[in-house]
């Protein structure tokens, strides 16, 4: 799959928007910069497969959430594991707003930080050598999936 998505992304990047740069997001274990780096040091993510210039058009995003359910690869509901002061979702949380972006270019990002990947797995990494920013939700719910054939053009369900 990690293939196909790094191919595609390549495409993207020489043949249809060679002047733009992309902004990838997605689990994080999949678009980290460097595993080799994490706690999960034999897998190897998409954009390490990336050539080097689709990387240096690239902004790539981690996704970290304080509090709330997620959903696992087979769709079974869990909640997100509780944190402490030594978690990256702790130093996040300070935030005043409910959402929040931050650069991965601070001292902060320099520092390894402990953290749970998918709301979950636990890991530690050092957020600048994963990520150019990171995206940080205080409360986050599953998405659920519906059977289009039954939503009108407007996405609403008929009535009746």
């Amino acid at each position: 799959m990690h293939d196909l998505i790094t191919i595609l992304l390549e495409f993207l990047a020489q043949e249809i928007y060679p002047n733009e740069k992309f902004i990838i997001w997605a689990h994080n274990m999949h678009i980290s910069k460097n595993t080799s780096a994490k706690r999960l040091s034999a897998y190897k993510s998409f954009v390490e497969n990336l050539s080097q210039t689709i990387k240096e058009k690239s902004f790539v995003l981690g996704l970290y959430a304080k509090e709330g359910k997620m959903l696992d690869y087979t769709g079974k509901e869990y909640p997100i594991k509780k944190m402490n002061k030594k978690h990256l979702e702790s130093l996040l949380d300070h935030s005043p707003y409910q959402n929040s972006f931050i650069q991965c270019n601070g001292n902060w990002a320099q520092k390894k930080w402990r953290a749970y990947e998918g709301g979950g797995m636990p890991t530690s990494f050092v957020p600048a050598q994963q990520y150019d920013g990171i995206l940080f939700f205080k409360s986050v719910s599953p998405a659920y999936f519906f059977d289009v054939s039954e939503t009108t053009e407007r996405g609403k369900k008929p009535k009746g």
